[in-house]
């Protein structure tokens, strides 16, 4: 008996998503804003999985959903300990605009680059931060591209 090809591969659920699990598909929602832990990979040559926060192993990609919580207009924001870290170092500067590398960045939260990386993208999606590129120093020197706080992420209180 032969299997079926797969489709291409999804557009989501991509690292840093948040979406809701449900351990029957189609059915209700068994855990609610889980964190999505690496991109879709075929499992056995014809199922699309990905590995979720929360849970050994991988999961469907059809046993997941986009997660319902709210995620702007002042209303809660699920953030994983990373993504939690990393606002805080955004948020916290006495300057008006300020960005930050991936390497300031990593040497305040202590965290890798992959895993800064993975957290300030997540957190522009969720409107929480913003990339610059073509930034300049106070000295009027070429500092790259940096990551800095929304109003929105600079009111969410961060802190663990």
């Amino acid at each position: 008996m032969r299997r079926p090809k797969p489709g291409p591969m999804p557009s989501w659920p991509r690292i840093g998503d948040l979406a809701d699990y449900h351990s029957i598909i189609g059915a209700e929602v068994t855990q609610r804003s889980v964190t999505v832990e690496t991109d879709p990979f075929l499992l056995g040559g014809h199922t699309w999985c990905v590995q979720i926060a929360e849970k050994s192993g991988c999961v469907s990609v059809d046993s997941l959903t986009p997660a319902q919580s709210p995620t702007r207009g002042g209303r809660d924001v699920n953030l994983n300990p990373h993504e939690s870290r990393v606002l805080v170092v955004l948020a916290t500067t006495d300057e008006d605009f300020c960005c930050y590398a991936f390497r300031e960045i990593m040497s305040r939260v202590r965290l890798t680059r992959p895993v800064v990386r993975r957290a300030c993208r997540s957190l522009a999606r969720k409107g929480l931060a913003e990339c610059h590129h073509g930034l300049f120093t106070e000295d009027g020197e070429m500092a790259g591209s940096g990551y800095c706080a929304t109003d929105e992420g600079r009111k969410h209180d961060a802190r663990p």
